[in-house]
């Protein structure tokens, strides 16, 4: 009889599971039908843009030719009226010997009669609907880039490409600013962040397993760093890497994987960036403050304000301004690098919600950003 009630309770036990992971599933199935439909229409918004400006400019040269027959032909009517009054005035002061001679002198030695009947016979321009190379595009696109790929991070890698991140998977994406010529790069464990590290590569850190290292020139993974711990925020300067593998640390080492220092900080980081001088601005996401941290270890925050709540993801441009990411505050919010100074650049009335991520391109002065509203978006704006 013990035998059968644990045989029992292990089914309702199983029971129970079985049910959690059919609601799982359903929520899952829900969320990636939502994720389609949110990249259907952005693709779908593209194209309305690019057929309204095709019509635009069709109608626009349709409405400049039609314009100048206009001109033309009431200029010819003008004449055609001056010729009529002319030959009234004439006929009541003239024989009909002269009058036929005056008509037959006018007829050749002008082609004002040629030229209204080739108006008459020209065609006139209109405006017809031929199908863009972004509609026949849209479906190539969505089936490249899959079904429910939910990206949580990215950089700007050259060649007008984008190296991005999904939400629990094993693999890259990498694709050109429109979201075109996908490609996925497998990888042996999940990514969590990633930063450029130089021209043909980049840096991944891959939680319990270290980093990996992206060849971007054959657009595969390279060799693995091991790292002790868990590696989450990354960046790199200088031709250093910094990461947070462990809560409240930050270890420095080079590209072959050399130990250089160990940093213990106040706070735990959420994300790391780095500006041309070798510091390192670090987002506190629980206690919505930024902080600053030298190469030499020195802490100190550089800003805290109700404005930015949650601060996910930070990045610098060319003039050591720090772009962060404002998950809770649904905003992309500037800091000079002090920290002084502080403008809001992006918020909800820009339609950005829950950003998670942020990378700027230096040389084209492009921000991009990652936010989530039903599923993730990937946007690019010039600064």
């Amino acid at each position: 009889m013990d035998n059968l009630s644990q045989v029992t309770e292990n089914i309702l036990s199983q029971t129970e599971i079985t049910l959690g992971n059919l609601n799982k599933s359903r929520n899952k199935i829900k969320r990636k039908v939502s994720e389609i439909k949110q990249k259907v229409i952005a693709h779908l918004d593209r194209l309305e843009a690019d057929i309204h400006k095709d019509i635009d400019d069709k109608y626009e040269n349709c409405s400049n030719t039609v314009s100048h027959k206009k001109e033309n032909i009431q200029s010819r009517a003008d004449s055609v009226f001056t010729w009529k009054n002319d030959m009234k005035l004439l006929k009541q002061h003239t024989s009909e010997i002269h009058l036929f001679q005056a008509v037959k002198l006018l007829d050749a030695r002008n082609q004002k009669e040629l030229e209204i009947r080739e108006i008459q016979t020209e065609t006139i321009p209109t405006l017809t609907y031929h199908s863009s190379e972004s509609e026949s595009d849209i479906n190539k696109v969505l089936q490249d880039f899959g079904d429910g790929v939910n990206i949580f991070s990215g950089c700007f890698i050259p060649c007008n490409t984008l190296l991005l991140v999904p939400y629990y998977e094993s693999r890259l994406y990498v694709c050109k600013l429109d979201g075109s010529k996908t490609k996925a790069i497998l990888l042996d464990n999940g990514p969590e962040h990633i930063p450029l590290y130089d021209n043909n590569s980049a840096v991944v850190s891959v939680g319990e397993n270290g980093i990996q290292i992206i060849d971007l020139t054959t657009l595969k993974p390279g060799r693995k760093i091991k790292v002790e711990g868990y590696c989450r925020g990354i960046t790199s300067v200088q031709d250093k890497i910094w990461v947070n593998n462990r809560p409240n640390f930050l270890t420095i080492l080079d590209i072959n994987g050399k130990f250089l220092n160990t940093i213990q900080a106040t706070f735990n980081p959420c994300d790391i960036c780095a500006n041309k001088n070798g510091d390192v601005y670090c987002t506190d996401f629980d206690s919505n403050k930024i902080y600053l941290v030298t190469s030499d270890g020195k802490e100190r925050e550089i800003y805290n304000s109700p404005d930015l709540r949650n601060p996910s993801c930070g990045t610098v441009d060319e003039r050591c301004d720090v772009y962060v990411a404002g998950y809770g505050s649904n905003s992309i919010d500037r800091l000079s690098n002090d920290g002084q100074k502080h403008d809001i650049v992006l918020t909800v009335d820009d339609q950005i919600t829950r950003p998670t991520w942020v990378s700027y391109n230096y040389e084209t002065r492009e921000l991009l950003v990652v936010h989530k509203d039903d599923c993730a978006t990937v946007n690019i704006y010039k600064t």
